[in-house]
């Protein structure tokens, strides 16, 4: 199927949708297929648990295509939903293996029409900021930990908020060459030494920023790099700050991920366990499909197993082939 088949199963699939059609409905996906609600923690496998999760609330409620993009085998959908009182906002986000869905994710927004970041209400995103003391004070067990936890950027001025889930670190452990800290502490470096969980910010080759975390006791120098999120709120905010309206590219890859969400120089070592302009905090899910595997992008200690990412996810960064 090219991709004006893609599309045309698309527009079928959306017509149908809520209208009670299941077998049409569904007609669309793999037998092995998988839909994910980020925002809930909801992961359902498989086409016959799909269709039985929509019987017991089988919607009747219209939908409207608002638009569909994609190419190859990524396709993501904009929808508005006919509520009771007001329409609300829908994205979804499906990965096409041979003509069919493998693998959607479903996100829900605000009312529409939404507000100028788009943004989720905050019990819908995160349920709370995470505690220094649920952390492991250890560089690489930390870089395991913060995979499924949600980086959130609040805008100061015009209220706007943005973030998503993060699928992708890598851990800079002490004494490695490849880490900042390597030769000590130095004015530039100085917040990967401060006490864990706190940002470390530089800029990289004179064009894009890095977000790490800080990631030993006080003194010691190490750090997570956050390679990747996937976002799940404030999309139109970060769709603004990157010029792009491509929601998978939005995050992916730690220059593009802080372009998205404007972070630079000036977060460089805030708390980011604590509320404020930048924080890390959980949505009470626990990722289990974590993977390990090289990290990108470097000469030194280059075969070290040290990144750590969702499989499967199309939200991380690198080669598919490293991902799976």
């Amino acid at each position: 199927m090219d991709e004006n088949g893609i599309r045309a199963a698309l527009d079928r699939h959306w017509a149908v949708f809520g209208t009670g059609d299941l077998d049409a409905e569904h007609e669309i996906y793999r037998e092995d297929a998988v839909l994910e609600y980020p925002q809930s923690g909801e992961r359902i496998r498989s086409l016959r648990n799909i269709q039985a999760s929509r019987i017991p609330n089988m919607s009747t409620k219209p939908c409207t295509v608002r638009r569909i993009v994609g190419s190859g085998d990524l396709w993501v959908t904009e929808l508005i939903i006919a509520g009771d009182e007001q329409p609300s906002y829908s994205v979804s986000v499906m990965e096409f293996v041979e003509r069919q869905v493998a693998h959607e994710t479903q996100y829900f927004g605000d009312p529409f029409e939404p507000d100028p970041s788009r943004g989720l209400a905050a019990p819908l995103a995160w349920s709370h900021v995470l505690d220094r003391a649920e952390l492991p004070v250890d560089t690489v067990q930390l870089a395991h930990f913060l995979i499924g936890k949600m980086l959130v950027r609040r805008i100061e001025g015009d209220g706007g908020v943005a973030g998503g889930r993060i699928v992708e670190t890598e851990a800079y452990p002490i004494g490695d060459a490849a880490g900042h800290a390597y030769r000590g502490i130095t004015p530039r470096n100085r917040s990967l030494f401060l006490e864990h969980g706190h940002a470390y910010v530089y800029l990289a080759y004179g064009s894009s920023f890095m977000l790490n975390v800080s990631s030993e006791m006080t003194g010691v120098g190490a750090g997570v790099l956050i390679r990747a999120i996937e976002p799940t709120f404030g999309i139109a905010l970060m769709e603004r700050n990157r010029g792009i309206e491509w929601v998978r590219d939005l995050a992916r890859g730690p220059g593009r991920l802080c372009a998205a969400l404007g972070i630079d120089r000036g977060l460089d070592g805030i708390d980011l366990f604590q509320e404020g302009p930048l924080f890390i905090a959980s949505n009470g899910q626990a990722e289990d499909q974590v993977g390990r595997g090289k990290r990108i992008g470097l000469n030194r200690a280059a075969d070290s197993m040290l990144r750590f990412y969702v499989r499967g996810s199309p939200f991380v960064s690198g080669p598919r082939a490293l991902n799976q």
